[in-house]
């Protein structure tokens, strides 16, 4: 979804697998990465039950954004800590960090 021209709100609809799997988010689900801006301007949270406003923002190429579910149980009793910076590039988002996102999951 990182791509120049898709939107935050693009992000919004992906975003709703989390709570559909029966999990939440406890911070937004991506975010910008410039110093002393905060969250800005692509900040997206998961959207909660019916909710349809959300602020829409178009990605640009070379902006670096924060990709940072921190996925949780509803009651937050549960959870990991979850990120990856990236670069938004015409192909998706590319990652600064040196070594890939993997998990193993075991049940």
């Amino acid at each position: 979804m990182l791509k120049p021209g898709n939107t935050t709100r693009d992000v919004a609809k992906i975003a709703r697998k989390i709570t559909e799997a029966g999990y939440t988010a406890e911070a937004p689900l991506i975010h910008g990465l410039s110093p002393g801006a905060g969250n800005g301007p692509y900040s997206v949270n998961v959207p909660e039950d019916g909710e349809t406003e959300i602020k829409v923002k178009e990605f640009r190429e070379n902006v670096p954004i924060m990709i940072e579910p921190n996925p949780c149980t509803k009651d937050l009793k549960m959870g990991v800590f979850l990120g990856n910076a990236n670069r938004v590039t015409e192909y998706g988002g590319k990652s600064y960090q040196k070594f890939p996102l993997e998990f193993i999951v075991t049940r």
